[in-house]
Parts: C-alpha cells; structure tokens; sequence
C-alpha cells in the first residue's frame, strides 16, 4: 500500500492522509452491531476535484472507496468497511454554504455541514430545514437526507428523497455530474458562477430535483449507503421560520387511541409536527440518564403523541388558532386528553428538544445504558401495535426487560405509511443478548411486513431476499455506475 499513500498525497496532501491505528480502529464496528475490516487510510477532502482523482485512483488500483461525512460513533454500519484495506472518504471538512433563497425556500450546502451549523445560518434567513428527532449534534445534514430519515414535519414531505433537489455526485466510475436544476450549468463552472448562470438563461434556482434531462438520477443516490457514488452538496428544499409554534402532548395508555389520533391529524392536514414516543422514549428524548430515565419513565403514560400548531406571516394568529382548534377536536374523537404539561416535563421544553440538535457528545438514544441499536423500518400505522405486541414477547424470551426499549413512531408521506423504531439501549455486559434480540427481531419484523427502506448490516441480504427482480435491477444500476465495484463493496447483498 505504500505506494497507494504516495499517491493519496499528491491528491490530498499529507496532512490530509492519516494511517494512524488509532483513527483506523474507529470504522471496524458500530453501535448497531455491524462488523467490518479496518481500512488503511483515511482521507480528508476539501472539494469535489480531491474526490474525482480519488475516485480515479482507486478505479486504476481497483481499492474501495467508503464514503463518510458525519462525525462521532458509526451508529448503524453504512460506513464500515464490509472488505480489507479500503480508503475512507472524509468529507466532513468541506463546510459550506453555497446560497440560500427565502422567496424559493432553497439552500445548497456541502457534505460536511452538521445541523447545528447550518440552523444558524439559514435563521439568517428566515429558513430552517426540516430534521428528524434531535438529530446528533455531529449528523451530516446531507447524509441525514441521503438516508432519507424521516423528518418531524410529515406533512411537508412529498416523497421518500423530499427535500432533497438538486446534487452533484462524483459516481464511481470517476464521473461527475450535477443532478435536478443544477445539471443545466457546465460542469467547469464552481457552484457560485453555475447557480448565477442557471439564473440568467433558465431563471432556475436548483429547486428542480429531475434532470439532466428526464431523469431522477438523485433518487438512486437515496438510501444506497454510497454505494453508487460520493454527493459532496445538496440543494433541498426548506421551510419558513414560523411565526408562531407550540406543540401540546396527547397522553394515553391506549397505543390504537394514539394512533386513532395521529391519523385524525393526518386527516386534517394539520401540525407542523407529529411523532410518537413511549414513555421511555420521551424520557431519554428530555435528557433523562441511567436510573433516572427508568424512574421518569415508569411515572410517565405508555404513549405520548406530540404533535405542533404553527403559523406563518398572514393572519398568523388566525391560522394558528384554527391548528390547535384542529388538534383538540382529533384529540377529542380519539378520546385523548390535549396537555400543555406532563408529570413536570412541558411541551415547550419538548418541542426545544426535539427541534434541536443534542448536546455534543450525546445522543438521547443511547441515555439509559451508554449505547443503543436501533431497528427502523416503514410500516404502517394501524400496523404497528402487532409489531409492539411481537418485540415485547422476543424481549421477554431474550432475557431483556421489555421496559428497557424505547419505541418512536414517526408518520411520512402525510401519514401513508411511518417508520417505526426500537432503540434497545444496552452496556458492555448487556451486549450478547441485545445482539441476539436485535437480530432476531429485525428478521422477523421483515417477516411480518416491515419493509427495511435502509437495510444495514445482514438486513441487506434478508430485504433484498424478498424481491429477487428488484436485487437483479440494483446489480443492473451498480454495474453502470461503479463498474469497478469500488464504491462501499459488499454493502448490497447482491454483489
């Protein structure tokens, strides 16, 4: 490899190239139980030509390429190497803001960006872009959207890839190519003199996601791990700073009365965000640790909804009081009680929490034993209480308090379907049996129904087992774009 590193350095330059043991360790193995192989560098881009001649290098050298942007713990396994002596990509360093428009609702931003460095930057603004549930306080924004997580707000997603528009993407096979509106610009042109070209001869802002031409090239890159190629910006679609915001808790200790309300809200279209947490979660979700989150949880309601009124410029309070009239009627045909406060925890210090990134170093998951794994897939809501009933009765046969799992319910596409998720917390001597929970249980939910949009680790193989044309069409896409298969090896079970 010493030759390899001769030539990492010419591209990147050697304070940019790292081969320490120590940092290398780093991406053997995450917290959701996925092992791999250590790679043998690391390193650390500054823009999208390092990652071009990168990208070229390893085709030559046929070495694999894994990509990552976000920083902290690996959580779920997409970023651990699945083969020997691989390069990690680091692209957690390219921190820009290309622009931000607030008559368009548009940004475009760079692979590094974390959500406590953008939020500021577009308040600026008056934009704020929609995120999951307190996201990690080190999550890559573009890799957070590139995973499709599933956003607070479910009635501004109108598809499984919303927000994302517009990207530009070094693929596998070395080629770059700027997908949506962008891909109108010449591909020599830096970002800021493509967007003012787009401008003047298409009045385009990047807020087009399909193109060049009539194809959704940014769909492919969702959810494939980085598989196909490395996205180094994103333009997505934001949303305007309310006017007015309060959320209100729904407790219950009724799971069919809590989803009977979410789809009543649903319905309605209303709520700038809707989620659902059992009584653990919400305790973890406040900041609880240890012993202390058990105790607030055993005090709290099964289930607590938390659902957002809000309101924007024009007859803001009008709009606002008709939100929360809206709630309260749904809150009332479910036969759930509408709270401002619940056993001391309030709905604006909720609603701060959730908005927000956590605290750096922290992850509210992992709040009750140090670690957790997660299992995430999409189901539907009236679907989800079997799926409760089923992981209690695994939890009980694995020797693991079934008290101890904290469950989130979060509602997309407007309510068509959700993605439900276990955070099984665990500690060093716990670590066995939640293994073997966490892997049991996460076949046979795919069993029951579930469908692993994201499937990590050996989930990769038993999803993509179920539909052997859609496992023949990935190849298919694979082979065209990263036809030297560098790009994240062994992620898709059907290479």
């Amino acid at each position: 490899m010493a030759n390899i590193k001769e030539e990492l350095i010419k591209i990147f330059g050697a304070e940019s190239v790292d081969d320490s043991a120590k940092h290398l360790a780093e991406y053997v193995k995450s917290t959701g139980f996925v092992k791999g192989f250590k790679p043998s560098f690391i390193v650390r881009a500054k823009d999208s030509a390092q990652v071009q001649a990168l990208v070229k290098l390893c085709n030559d050298t046929k070495t694999p390429i894994v990509t990552v942007s976000s920083g902290g713990s690996h959580r779920h396994g997409g970023t651990v190497p699945s083969v020997p002596q691989a390069v990690i990509l680091d692209l957690s360093g390219i921190k820009e803001v290309y622009f931000t428009n607030y008559t368009w609702r548009i940004a475009a931003f760079s692979a590094g960006l974390t959500y406590g460095e953008l939020a500021p930057i577009l308040a600026k603004e008056g934009l704020f872009l929609e995120s999951t549930i307190a996201p990690r306080a080190d999550k890559s924004v573009v890799a957070s959207l590139l995973e499709t997580e599933a956003r607070i707000n479910p009635n501004c997603q109108w598809n499984s890839s919303d927000p994302i528009r517009s990207t530009e993407t070094v693929f596998g096979d070395g080629t770059l190519l700027r997908t949506g509106d962008a891909g109108m610009a010449p591909l020599d042109m830096p970002i800021a003199d493509a967007l003012k070209f787009g401008e003047e001869k298409f009045h385009s802002h990047y807020v087009g996601a399909c193109g060049p031409e009539d194809i959704d090239y940014y769909r492919l890159l969702t959810g494939a791990q980085g598989t196909l190629g490395a996205v180094t910006w994103v333009s997505a679609r934001c949303s305007r700073i309310p006017t007015i915001r309060n959320s209100f808790l729904f407790p219950t200790d009724d799971l069919g009365k809590a989803i009977e309300f979410m789809y009543n809200v649903e319905h309605i279209r209303f709520s700038d965000g809707l989620f659902l947490l059992s009584g653990l979660g919400l305790a973890l979700l406040m900041g609880f640790e240890g012993e202390k989150a058990a105790e607030a949880a055993k005090k709290l309601p099964e289930w607590v909804v938390v659902a957002t009124a809000a309101s924007r410029e024009l007859a803001a309070e009008l709009r606002y009081k008709a939100q929360v009239a809206g709630l309260k009627e749904c809150a009332e045909k479910a036969g759930v009680e509408m709270k401002e406060e619940l056993c001391g925890i309030s709905a604006a210090d909720v609603q701060n929490r959730a908005f927000n990134p956590c605290e750096p170093g922290k992850y509210w998951h992992d709040g009750l034993k140090g670690k957790s794994a997660d299992i995430f897939f999409l189901t539907t809501m009236d679907k989800v209480g079997g799926f409760v009933d089923r992981m209690n009765e695994l939890a009980e046969k694995a020797g693991v308090c079934p008290d101890d799992i904290a469950v989130i319910v979060q509602p997309r596409h407007m309510g068509v379907c959700c993605r439900l998720e276990f955070v099984l917390p665990y500690c060093d001597a716990c670590a066995e049996k939640v293994q073997a929970l966490f892997e049991k249980a996460s076949k046979e939910f795919c069993d029951m129904g579930g469908y692993f949009s994201r499937p990590y680790g050996k989930m990769g193989k038993v999803q993509l087992n179920k539909d052997a044309h859609g496992a023949s069409v990935l190849a298919r896409i694979k082979g065209i774009f990263d036809p030297n298969g560098i790009m994240n090896p062994g992620k898709l079970s059907v290479e």
